[in-house]
């Protein structure tokens, strides 16, 4: 494709994204070579603690990384045989101070929960060991288990024989239960809806989504976007919102289906707003199974629901704040559908999800 068919819109947009890509390897390699240093001071930072880990053997390690960190685990030797994950996370230098203070806050909430769902086991997070903020490390034990969506997708399908469609639905409403319980314990004084934090960040990927010309977006979908966000925004002004902590990735990839109940992990974006965007989140990553033929509408209904009724029931996922908070989720998502690199099969597929994604709004945001 041509730079003139793109565009100066999409090719700046490409060029900030391949800027990004191009760092992001950088520090891959560099922190990958420094795979022993950063175990150094892992190992000092537990004997300083005197943690009951200090000193143990390894007997196997392993390398992970993501755009975003490099993960170490560690198997410990016996007696302890317990598994430990060491995030290095990756941030340009004018991020630093940003980074440090996230992983502050993930290693004091995670120690908070840790402690107030220490008497249930069927709720739980992954147990929080030591963080070296300075260097941007966090280390936490292992929860074994399988992740929430790698069950749904092996158990979830239509040809799925597997006859744990109940206990599926067990799971999601575990969720719920544990979002709720979440929500209370994190719970802060009600204020009003920060709209504009959400305008920001939908602008940011609506820029995107008209970047795309495979999106075939009418240049007028921003605008009436925006301005229907104001109608329903201003159905809240002056009713303060409850506020509490928010995940802001709580969906069935950080949750792990442990022997007990269920472990949610990743608190590294943690903060506090609406409780409806962790709610949306989660149901709305559910929602976008229905694009795929290998899941029958009525089985994700019945999880979505599950989920729900888990919370406590009395959630109107179509009042004016849940429909506001969606609004963020599935621009997300129709910008990483439009723009994943992708197989002509999968690139079908993303498109169905984007077309069903655009009819929503049409049906449900456009007309108030």
């Amino acid at each position: 494709m041509s730079a003139q068919r793109r565009g100066p819109l999409r090719e700046r947009y490409e060029k900030r994204y391949f800027s990004a890509a191009r760092w992001i390897w950088r520090q891959f390699v560099s922190v990958s070579g420094q795979a022993d240093a950063i175990l150094d001071s892992v190992a000092e930072a537990l004997v300083r603690e005197q943690s009951p880990h200090a000193g143990v053997a390894v007997s196997h390690s392993r390398v992970f990384s993501n755009p975003y960190s490099i993960v170490v685990k560690l198997s410990l030797a016996e007696p302890s045989r317990t598994v430990l994950y060491i995030k290095k996370t990756l941030s340009p230098p004018h991020r630093t101070a940003v980074v440090s203070r996230r992983i502050r806050t993930e290693f004091a909430i995670l120690n908070t929960l840790w402690n107030a769902f220490s008497k249930d086991d069927a709720l739980a997070v992954v147990r929080p060991i030591i963080c070296l903020p300075d260097e941007q490390i966090l280390v936490t034990e292992e929860c074994p288990g399988p992740t929430m969506q790698a069950l749904i997708g092996e158990r979830g399908k239509w040809y799925s024989f597997s006859r744990d469609g109940s206990a599926l639905r067990d799971h999601c409403r575990q969720a719920g239960y544990w979002l709720a319980r979440f929500h209370t314990i994190t719970r802060q004084d009600d204020a009003e809806f920060d709209f504009q934090s959400l305008r920001d960040y939908c602008e940011e990927r609506m820029a995107g989504l008209h970047a795309c010309t495979e999106a075939h977006l009418d240049a007028g979908f921003g605008d009436l976007l925006f301005k229907s966000m104001e109608i329903l925004v201003q159905q809240l002004r002056g009713e303060k919102q409850v506020v509490t902590g928010r995940h802001n990735d709580f969906a069935p990839h950080n949750i792990i289906i442990s022997r007990n109940g269920i472990c949610v992990l990743d608190f590294t974006m943690f903060d506090y707003e609406s409780p409806f965007y962790d709610l949306c989140n989660f149901w709305v990553k559910l929602e976008c199974l229905k694009s795929s033929p290998l899941y029958w509408h009525h089985t994700v209904s019945r999880l979505q629901q599950a989920f729900l009724d888990g919370y406590g029931g009395g959630i109107d996922c179509s009042s004016p704040l849940s429909r506001l908070v969606q609004i963020r989720f599935r621009l997300t998502r129709m910008l990483e559908a439009i723009s994943e690199p992708a197989s002509y099969p999968r690139k079908l597929l993303n498109r169905h999800l984007f077309n069903r994604f655009k009819q929503w709004f049409e049906m449900n945001i456009f007309v108030n």
